[in-house]
């Protein structure tokens, strides 16, 4: 929102003649209370506290709810503000919780502690008369605390300015109690606050900006302002008020689209579509007038013909939706994908500007991708595996969206539904129903998870036999290796790794072993025992099933075994839905000479000449695997290859390696591969080579890489053998790799010069670091982004050039 207001949190004294007021002011008591979601000593008193803070009404009494990190380290509170949460503990040496402080002094945590303690404040005057203004500015906070003192204050005294999330229903909390109550998101500047000193009568100001997180909902947060002697930890005033909304807050609450082809609600190619959009006005703001939504995209793929339209009034806490529709054509030759509408919305009061991204999905893809996991990112190990097999998807997370119907699922040709850690509810009682009717309807479903035969072996252990056709051998086999059957459609020929590491989640904690019943055909066992980790079954209806009863998303592709491509490609072929043969390529690497090398190391010579023969412009890698001794495989050196052209050639014949003297002795290969790190090789090359000296399975390559330079065997393209293809719209190509450990390369098309803003952020919306801050020449771009000093979790790109914006997701796995 785009928005400058000004509002007073109470209707004080003004500031003529306050050297008139009385020699002593009403108190105001601040409890600050230790927690964490996760504690269960804090679930009754932080609901009690709750209860009299209501009592006793905020003009007298109010709190402040600082998340610690233990006993649940991932508490949300936390976790938005390390820094402040860990200075307060530290300044009031907490070391368990809960843990309650009344103006500075310990509390207990009973009711008629409480109590006691607050009322004893409350008889006692304050020397500080204390009020707040606040200026919403943008996505800025501007915060002024003006104070008067009847007395000089002097000292080690600071005054400390936060920003407080008035109430948040979190029915994760690990210690049962969902109320989350003022919880601190911002000290500003910071925890140490501002020197405070005062002299009598005087009126003095206090200023602080804090810059609203894009989570922040503006109408749930108050402000707070309290001044603390640091010699004693005596709170000696403090006020809270909450940051008022005198304009409107129109949100997206959804969009319905009819389309002129098979009237099926979907935009597909070579339709047009009609787009009603409903919004609703915040209870909390002031009733939207004047109206006027823009609709556009820089999809171009989709035609806008009617792309503003007008709302009636919508009052606060009602909705409105347009009655003319947006309107788009879509290109007869456009592929599935999804595709953003950005939404721009401006009403008064102060002509308000919102904007909302909308994420649709034009034509039908191959597959949908039901993602159970609860809150995991499970769902990225098999985005990623589609999306190297170049197969569309769609993804619905139950979390989000609740269970899908089966008219629904039913449309797809091929359904992948992953379960992640969930246990009893792998498959609750409404998701079972879904699954035997889409088998029914001759669906093609591949189920993957853990704990599914157990889950369902607890509740529903007649259709664990009737509808997955399997019976549960063993709860958790401890068996992270399995092999292929012989002559399954899927098995046969593969083995997998499901221990930490590779390209796996490192999540095989409890792989269900199970018995197969017939029809169904075992796929997979797990290595050493008798249990069967998989099956395929063929339903009358021409429906297939392959149940996998071990986590796919663990499958890490090491030494020699297959990684999830190849799975998810034999089991795209069992249903009769092969993905594409990848993009051929003319690969000859050679050996000069330097073999073998002295055990005390040196230079291997080698060359390479690598053509893109597939008359497609590609996006991929390029890289050079050493495989030692046939069971460690080293990545040397990649190159993203971003719009690669046909005909382009990489071609070095005078290429050198220096072998370190710590590598040990035997036999190696030097492989040159193309494709998509980590896991999908389109095509290779290798020769061998040898070093002298003493075999060590167990050598550590990667802490013992050269530190001597040596030439990068692709840092030039010949370039001259095809003509360049020209972006003809704004695109972001993506990040390769994705999932990435610490680098991946963000690719973007300009077809026009453009000024360039790429900044990455993490869950949260803070800012983690800009990539590209300038302007930029039309063509094809490609930005390195090291994410080496960052944690393992989901970070967001966004791409801003001229009116082109789009937000990515990218998973650092560590």
């Amino acid at each position: 929102m785009r928005k400058k207001l000004m509002v007073l949190f109470a209707a004080t004294l003004l500031f003529m003649g306050l050297a008139n007021l009385a020699s002593a002011y009403d108190r105001t008591v601040l409890v600050e209370d230790h927690t964490n979601w996760g504690c269960g000593p804090c679930a009754t008193p932080n609901a009690t506290l709750h209860n009299v803070m209501v009592a006793y009404g905020e003009d007298q009494v109010f709190d402040i709810a600082y998340h610690m990190s233990w006993p649940s380290s991932n508490d949300p509170f936390y976790l938005a503000n390390p820094a402040d949460n860990n200075a307060r503990r530290s300044y009031y040496n907490v070391n368990a919780v809960p843990a309650m402080w009344c103006d500075g002094f310990s509390m207990g945590t009973q009711q008629y502690q409480m109590e006691s303690s607050i009322n004893s404040r409350l008889a006692i005057p304050s020397h500080v008369w204390m009020d707040l203004d606040v200026t919403v500015s943008g996505n800025n906070l501007d915060i002024v605390c003006t104070t008067v003192s009847d007395v000089n204050i002097t000292g080690n005294k600071a005054i400390h300015l936060v920003v407080l999330d008035r109430y948040t229903y979190l029915p994760a909390s690990p210690n049962g109690n969902p109320h989350h109550y003022h919880a601190m998101l911002d000290m500003v500047p910071s925890s140490s606050g501002q020197a405070f000193t005062s002299t009598a009568n005087d009126t003095a100001y206090w200023y602080g900006t804090s810059p609203m997180d894009p989570s922040w909902l503006v109408e749930n947060l108050d402000v707070a302002c309290f001044i603390q002697d640091n010699s004693n930890r005596e709170i000696l005033q403090a006020k809270v008020g909450q940051v008022p909304v005198d304009f409107p807050n129109l949100n997206y609450v959804e969009h319905v689209i009819e389309d002129d082809g098979n009237m099926d609600g979907r935009a597909e190619p070579g339709e047009t579509a009609s787009v009603y959009i409903t919004l609703e006005n915040g209870v909390s703001y002031q009733p939207a007038t004047n109206v006027v939504a823009t609709l556009s995209t820089t999809d171009p793929d989709l035609n806008f013909t009617t792309s503003v339209v007008n709302y009636p009034d919508v009052p606060n806490g009602s909705q409105a939706t347009n009655t003319l529709p947006f309107v788009f054509e879509v290109d007869p030759a456009a592929l599935p994908h999804y595709s953003t509408l950005n939404l721009e919305v401006v009403a008064d009061p102060q002509a308000t500007v919102m904007n909302y991204n909308i994420e649709i999905y034009i034509g039908w893809p191959d597959v949908l991708l039901i993602d159970d996991d609860g809150l995991g990112i499970i769902e990225t190990y098999y985005q990623s595996a589609l999306d190297n097999l170049s197969k569309s998807y769609e993804n619905w997370d139950i979390n989000e969206l609740g269970t899908p119907t089966s008219a629904w699922v039913n449309q797809y040709p091929i359904l992948i539904w992953l379960t992640g850690w969930a246990t009893v509810d792998a498959l609750n009682a409404s998701e079972q129903v879904i699954v035997e009717d889409y088998l029914s309807a001759g669906g093609m479903l591949f189920l993957s998870g853990q704990n599914v035969a157990q889950g369902l072996t607890a509740i529903a252990p007649t259709y664990l036999q009737d509808v997955l056709h399997a019976t549960l051998d063993a709860p958790s086999t401890g068996i992270k290796e399995l092999t292929g059957m012989t002559g399954n459609p899927v098995g046969d020929g593969l083995t997998v790794d499901c221990n930490p590491g590779g390209a796996g989640s490192g999540t095989c904690t409890s792989p269900d072993g199970i018995q197969v019943l017939a029809p169904a055909e075992e796929a997979f066992s797990y290595d050493g025992s008798a249990s069967y980790g998989a099956l395929t079954y063929d339903h009358p209806s021409n429906g297939k099933l392959c149940f996998l009863a071990f986590p796919f998303e663990a499958i890490n592709g090491l030494n020699t075994t297959n990684t999830r491509e190849e799975v998810l490609t034999e089991i795209f072929t069992y249903f009769g839905q092969a993905p594409p043969p990848p993009p051929s390529w003319s690969i000859d690497t050679w050996l000069i000479g330097g073999s073998p090398v002295p055990s005390g190391g040196g230079n291997l010579d080698w060359g390479v000449l690598a053509e893109n023969t597939s008359g497609q412009v590609l996006n991929g890698d390029v890289w050079i695997d050493a495989v030692y001794e046939g069971t460690t495989t080293i990545q040397v050196i990649e190159r993203a290859l971003v719009n690669y052209q046909p005909g382009w050639t990489i071609n070095r014949p005078d290429n050198w390696y220096p072998v370190s003297a710590g590598w040990p002795g035997g036999n190696y290969q030097w492989f040159v591969r193309t494709g998509v790190l980590p896991n999908v090789v389109w095509e290779e090359d290798y020769f061998d080579w040898s070093k002298a000296g003493a075999v060590d399975l167990d050598f550590d390559f990667e802490a013992n890489m050269p530190t001597a330079s040596f030439p990068n065997p692709f840092d030039k393209i010949i370039t001259n053998t095809a003509e360049l293809i020209v972006p003809e719209a704004f695109e972001v190509i993506g990040a390769y790799p994705n999932p990435f450990n610490p680098t991946t390369n963000i690719s973007f098309a300009l077809p026009a010069d453009a000024k360039v803003l790429l900044s990455v952020y993490d869950v949260n919306g803070r800012l983690v670091t800009t990539l590209v801050d300038g302007h930029r020449n039309a063509g094809v771009h490609d930005v390195t982004f090291n994410a080496s000093d960052l944690a393992s979790g989901i970070y967001l790109y966004r791409l801003e050039a001229g009116e082109f914006n789009v937000t990515g997701k990218m998973v650092l796995m560590k």
